[in-house]
C-alpha cells in the first residue's frame, strides 16, 4: 500500500461523508413557513448596484415595485460608471414611480464601492441588496421580513435559482440549475440552523442596516463581497437566518466561456477572504474558529483536490487490479470514488426533487435535469479554483468582471400582471 492513495482515500470519504451528512439534516430540517406575528409592513429600503445594466434594470425594479406585504422606503439605483443607458432607465423608472426611485451616479470603484455608497444613503432600518440582474417574486421581500422579524435576527439569505431558459450550451444551463438548488435546497437548509451560513449572496438578502454599519459596510479588499460581509457579521456575533420561501431569478452564464469567467472571479474571492481571515484559525473564539475552518474546507480543500483525489484512486485502483499480485485496495480505492458518485447524485436528486416542488407551486417550468451537467459544473469550479488561488495569490487588482446580459429572466404571468403593488413609504430610521 501506498502513502498517496491511502491519504487519498481518506480525503476521499471525507468529503463523502460531509455530502451524506448534509443531506440527513437537510432532510431532518422542517421547512416551515415562518409563524411569527403580523404587525405592520416592514419599511424595507433596496440597493441595486449596476454597471451597464440597462437592459435588465427596468424589469429589476418593476418587480420590486410589485411586491406584496411590505413598504418600500427607498430603491437606490448605484450606477457604477455606466456607459450604456443605465441612467436613462432609472429616469424612465423614476417618472413611473416616483421620489421612491434614487438614481446615485458614481465612478467606476467596483460593486463593494456601489454598495457602500448606496449604504450610506439608506433611510430604513432594514435594507434589501438585489443584483441588477435578479427579478424577485411578489411575496419574496415579504418572506425575507418574516424570517428577519425573528428576535435577534440581523441578515437573511433568499433562495436564489438559475433563472432565464434553455439556450447556448444546454448543459452549461441545466448544470447550473442543479448546482443552485442543492445549494438552497440541501446546503442552507443544514447549515443555517448550525449558524454556518458563509454567504448571503448579494442577489438577494435582507439586512439590518445597522448591523452592516456597525462592521464597516461592505469590504473593497476582495471580489466577494457578499461573502466578506457574511463572515464578518458572523464573527461579530450576529445572527443570521435563511428563508427558503424568499425566491429570486437571476440570469446565469450560458456558455463555458462565461460560466468559466464567472467562476474564477468567485473562487478569487474566496480565496482573498481566506487569506484576510487566515489568522483567526489560530486566534478568537471557538465559534470563529469553526468558521474559518469550514470555510477552508469546502472553498480551499474540495474544489482544489477532490477531482484530483479520485483521479488517483482510479488510476491506482484499475493499475493494482490489473496487477498479477492484486490485493483489496484496488476495490477500496475504486469503492471509494463510487461512493463519493453516488452520494452526490443522492444529494443532488433530492434537492432537485423539492427544487421542482418549489417551481410548481410557484408557476415556474422545471427543465429535464440531466445529472450529468453537474460534472460539468465540478470541472468547471476545479480548473476556477486554482486560477482563482493564483490570481488571488498574485494581488492584481481586478474589476466587476462583467457578463453580457441576455434579458431572458422571466417571471410567470400571473406575477408579473399583479394588480398588487408595494406601498411606498417615506418612513425614516
Amino acid at each position: 500500500m501506498h502513502t498517496i492513495p491511502l491519504v487519498a482515500t481518506v480525503l476521499l470519504i471525507s468529503f463523502t461523508l460531509q455530502t451524506l451528512w448534509l443531506l440527513r439534516r437537510a432532510k431532518a430540517t422542517p421547512v416551515a413557513k415562518q409563524t411569527v406575528p403580523e404587525h405592520k409592513p416592514l419599511p424595507i429600503s433596496v440597493l441595486i448596484p449596476s454597471y451597464n445594466e440597462g437592459k435588465v434594470l427596468g424589469a429589476t425594479v418593476n418587480a420590486v415595485m410589485r411586491s406584496k406585504g411590505v413598504c418600500i422606503a427607498q430603491v437606490i439605483c448605484i450606477d457604477n460608471g455606466s456607459t450604456d443607458d443605465t441612467q436613462d432607465v432609472v429616469l424612465a423608472l423614476q417618472r413611473q414611480y416616483g421620489e421612491v426611485i434614487h438614481y446615485v451616479a458614481e465612478a467606476s470603484g467596483g460593486k463593494a464601492s456601489a454598495l457602500n455608497h448606496g449604504l450610506s444613503l439608506v433611510s430604513s432600518a432594514a435594507y434589501a441588496g438585489i443584483d441588477a440582474d435578479t427579478q424577485i417574486l411578489p411575496d419574496t421581500l415579504h418572506n425575507l421580513a418574516q424570517a428577519f422579524s425573528i428576535p435577534g435576527t440581523d441578515a437573511v439569505s433568499g433562495h436564489l435559482i438559475a433563472g432565464g431558459s434553455v439556450s447556448g450550451e444546454g448543459l452549461v444551463y441545466v448544470g447550473q440549475m442543479l448546482e443552485y438548488a442543492a445549494t438552497n435546497n440541501v446546503a442552507r437548509r443544514a447549515l443555517a440552523p448550525l449558524h454556518l451560513l458563509l454567504v448571503i449572496p448579494g442577489s438577494i438578502g435582507l439586512f439590518s442596516t445597522q448591523a452592516v454599519r456597525g462592521i464597516g459596510g461592505y469590504s473593497e479588499s476582495t471580489l466577494a463581497e457578499d461573502r466578506d460581509l457574511t463572515l464578518e457579521l458572523l464573527f461579530a456575533g450576529h445572527r443570521l437566518e435563511h428563508a427558503p420561501d424568499a425566491w429570486a431569478l437571476t440570469e446565469v452564464p450560458d456558455t463555458l466561456h462565461s460560466l468559466f469567467k464567472q467562476r474564477v472571479r468567485w473562487s478569487t474571492g474566496k480565496f482573498q477572504i481566506m487569506l484576510k481571515h487566515r489568522k483567526r484559525l489560530f486566534g478568537g473564539s471557538n465559534r470563529n474558529r469553526t468558521i474559518v475552518l469550514y470555510g477552508f474546507i469546502n472553498d480551499l480543500l474540495i474544489p482544489l483536490t477532490c477531482l484530483p483525489v479520485s483521479l488517483v484512486l482510479l488510476l491506482y485502483g484499475f493499475i493494482g487490479l490489473a496487477s498479477p499480485n492484486c490485493s483489496l485496495w484496488p476495490g477500496i480505492y475504486l469503492t471509494a470514488v463510487l461512493a463519493n458518485i453516488l452520494a452526490g447524485y443522492a444529494y443532488t436528486h433530492w434537492a432537485w426533487r423539492v427544487e421542482v416542488a418549489g417551481r410548481t407551486a410557484r408557476g415556474l417550468n422545471s427543465p429535464s435535469a440531466d445529472f450529468r451537467a453537474g460534472w460539468l459544473i465540478d470541472l468547471i469550479e476545479y480548473l476556477a479554483a486554482w486560477c482563482g488561488m493564483c490570481r488571488a495569490l498574485s494581488k492584481h487588482s481586478h474589476t466587476w468582471g462583467k457578463l453580457n446580459r441576455r434579458a431572458d429572466v422571466a417571471l410567470p404571468l400571473d406575477t408579473t400582471s399583479s394588480q398588487h403593488p408595494a406601498d411606498i413609504s417615506d418612513t425614516k430610521q
